[in-house]
């Protein structure tokens, strides 16, 4: 019958070069599925206890005692990993769900002929071929897809990402998929994560850390950025030989979503993703993440302590690793930061529950289950923790009353098209003709319009007006009264006359001033248009320029109390704008998203309206200065405001459907 302690052994799986394990070996733990690395002394010491029964009395009492202290070692690692995968299990998350589906692996033996085609050489000709042609019609188009850029936080971009997001990401995790199959790795699970209620599709390629080597495992964590290259490259291609506004904007906010996904997420190795994985077997460190923990850990109890207790880097490398658990930690806590500021408003009060459920089951929790020591009394390393925790309130609360920061807003501003250059119609008639986009001189016929009512009103002045002209000369020689009379009937009608040859004028639109027309792609020869219909917009070459941008109200009483600086950033240039040229209009509009309402604020910019009107500024606003404590309660009043504008829009919207 098997020791408590070899009972515990029989629970761990070793796999690698056991007869060198300074190769390295990983072991696997049966209970749970975990995977760790093993040092070589405790490989070596595991192996003389399996194999021999038990230390061998002739290893002398000094041996036996390393023995059983490594592999008292490697135990309690497995059931810290235990303790932490329940304690993890047991507050539930709801900004956090991993709802695991089924296996792949049966799946994989169907899918061994894509996997031996595309994860090798022809998927490198493939990208090759085609980065050539996105590179050229790149060129060719001066780059015009950047453009997509710019409207990342439209509604239309928005709800692009929510749909095509899980979509894209099931092809993501096949390139995983076909990758472990490629190496012969099984692929133990599939599922969702749903994050803040964002459903995110995952595979669990972790059996690669004892079935492939370390060049094999950097392909497989790096398969799913290589499909999503794919993936990028031909929307790229397609997006320019798409014509149609709806397509070729879907195509552009698809492009946009792979980029950012892809550096900004699935790249970075400060989170558990695909750039980690592929990270720690390049630099040949597999417990980056563990290490980076435990020493960010004895760091903060060090502090606590001042530096009784606790440990501090090395070294090089251990300062290396400590900045990566500490740029880690704050990584995290800004990912976080960003879908609770985005969350609380949403759902009608709901996405606040989530929020603040979830803050209390990641941080909340975890502080209260501190460690105690063998006597029951508080752990000191504990209390160290708290000391830190506390030490960093202090330093906070601090901060937040005495540094001052200014209040700023940026805004996003483009040509105010509607505002200052739109070419309208003076009266209400069909277009006959109108030309096309382009640059026009000054006295150019833009559209030519005819003002059939206008035409039949004059014709019926003039025959007044002859008739008119009859009588009078019929009353010259005849009652003087009767002659006035009709000398001030045939004044008026000429001054009708005159007017409605005046307003006939316009039925040829010609342009102001010298610049850019820019027609209306709706407004066809024979187009019935009303007065006041726009046709297109001129913007002129020379001068300044007017843009305008959609003003927050609760900045409005900053605005009032004067702007000590204004910026207009533009194409990559800066300008310094004078606040006199800055007019706040109150005309309200609503956030459809956040519910809150909106002014519109008007800049004049210093380049002319025909170098703006293709592009789109930020100008930068700065108010008076305040104290983190105020900017903190200024954003949570904004934050419940826009949670209460949300909940009456969305009552809006439910009274109003039918």
């Amino acid at each position: 019958m098997d020791t408590p302690e070899l009972a515990n052994l029989n629970q761990i799986e070793l796999d690698g070069p056991l007869d060198q394990p300074e190769r390295g070996v990983m072991a696997r733990d049966l209970a749970t599925g975990s995977i760790l690395v093993v040092p070589r002394e405790v490989v070596r010491a595991m192996l003389r206890l399996r194999h021999g029964g038990g230390p061998a009395a002739d290893q002398g009492e000094a041996q036996s005692g390393s023995d059983r202290a490594s592999i008292a070692s490697l135990l309690h690692s497995v059931q810290y990993l235990r303790q932490s995968q329940r304690a993890g299990a047991a507050t539930f998350n709801p900004l956090f769900i991993r709802l695991s589906l089924f296996s792949v692996a049966p799946w994989q033996r169907y899918l061994t002929g894509m996997a031996g085609l595309l994860v090798g050489p022809v998927y490198l000709w493939l990208m090759a071929v085609l980065l050539l042609a996105a590179v050229w019609l790149g060129i060719q188009s001066d780059w015009a897809i950047i453009g997509a850029f710019q409207g990342i936080f439209s509604p239309e971009a928005l709800l692009t990402f929510g749909i095509a997001a899980p979509l894209l990401k099931i092809f993501h995790e096949l390139g995983h998929v076909l990758a472990a199959t490629r190496f012969g790795t099984r692929v133990a699970q599939a599922g969702v994560l749903f994050i803040a209620l964002f459903p995110i599709p995952f595979v669990d390629c972790s059996d690669a850390d004892v079935s492939a080597n370390r060049l094999q495992r950097v392909v497989i964590s790096l398969a799913g950025l290589f499909t999503d290259l794919l993936l990028g490259v031909v929307i790229f291609i397609a997006w320019h030989f798409t014509t149609g506004d709806f397509l070729r904007s879907l195509l552009g906010n698809l492009f946009v979503y792979l980029t950012l996904n892809s550096v900004l997420f699935n790249a970075n190795p400060l989170v558990k993703l695909d750039g980690y994985f592929a990270l720690i077997d390049l630099v040949r460190y597999r417990n980056l993440s563990q290490d980076g923990g435990r020493a960010f850990k004895g760091f903060q109890i060090w502090l606590g302590t001042f530096g009784r207790r606790g440990t501090t880097p090395a070294g090089l490398r251990d300062v290396a690793i400590l900045a990566y658990a500490a740029l880690s930690f704050v990584y995290r806590i800004y990912i976080i930061g960003f879908i609770a500021y985005s969350l609380l408003p949403r759902y009608m009060g709901v996405g606040a529950v989530m929020v603040v459920w979830g803050l209390v089951a990641m941080f909340l929790s975890p502080l209260a289950r501190s460690p105690a020591g063998p006597s029951g009394a508080g752990n000191p390393d504990g209390k160290a923790l708290w000391g830190v925790r506390l030490g960093l309130l202090v330093v906070l609360g601090l901060s937040l009353v005495l540094v001052r920061v200014p209040v700023r807003q940026d805004i996003d501003v483009t040509i105010d098209a509607a505002g200052h250059y739109a070419v309208t119609v003076p009266e209400t008639g069909r277009l006959g003709g109108l030309v096309g986009y382009g640059p026009v001189a000054e006295g150019t016929i833009l559209a030519e319009l005819d003002f059939r009512v206008l035409r039949e009103q004059l014709a019926e002045r003039q025959a007044e007006q002859a008739i008119a002209l009859q009588a009078l000369d019929a009353e010259r020689d005849g009652e003087p009264l009767r002659a006035a009379t009709a000398r001030q009937r045939l004044g008026s009608l000429q001054n009708q006359v005159d007017r409605l040859e005046t307003r006939l004028q316009g039925e040829a639109l010609t342009a102001g001033a010298r610049g850019v027309f820019v027609p209306l792609t709706d407004r066809q020869p024979g187009a019935q248009l009303v007065t006041g219909a726009a046709i297109g917009a001129l913007y002129p070459d020379q001068g300044s320029s007017v843009v305008s941008g959609r003003f927050p109200e609760r900045f409005v009483h900053y605005y009032r109390e004067g702007v000590r600086s204004a910026e207009l950033r533009v194409d990559g240039r800066y300008y310094q704008l004078d606040a006199n040229s800055l007019v706040l209009q109150e005309r309200v509009s609503i956030d459809e998203q956040s519910g809150q309402r909106l002014y519109i604020l008007q800049v004049r910019a210093p380049l002319s309206a025909a170098d703006m009107f293709s592009l789109t500024g930020h100008v930068r606003l700065e108010f008076r200065s305040e104290s983190l404590w105020q900017r903190l309660l200024f954003h949570a009043t904004g934050l419940l405001q826009n949670l209460q504008d949300a909940r009456l829009s969305e009552l809006e919207r439910q009274l109003g459907a039918p």
